[in-house]
């Protein structure tokens, strides 16, 4: 009875050990992911800003500065409000699931 007690808890202990390393690679790896993730929005971000910013500049020539600059602003609400959409459909999708 003692050894079958034993050998039970030396097979616990093995299995807590190999979890513990499953659970180690995938921390690694979320971690590392969150990074990549947070690199791509910081450069999405400047990119996006430099697209607007073109924008402006592209369209001052053609029109007053400040029907461009609402023409600039009304662009970025726009693409704003697709992604709190887009958001919002997503945390409708995963509540049903």
């Amino acid at each position: 009875m003692l050894r079958a007690l034993s050998d039970f808890v030396i097979s616990l202990l093995e299995l807590l050990e190999a979890e513990s390393r499953s659970l180690r690679k995938g921390v690694v790896t979320l971690g590392t992911s969150l990074v990549f993730v947070s690199l791509a929005g910081f450069i999405l971000f400047f990119a996006l800003a430099f697209l607007i910013w073109s924008l402006y500049q592209a369209l001052t020539p053609l029109l007053p500065a400040a029907v461009v600059s609402l023409l600039c602003g009304l662009t970025l609400l726009i693409l704003a409000g697709v992604c709190l959409w887009i958001a919002r459909n997503q945390i409708r999708t995963n509540k049903e699931n």
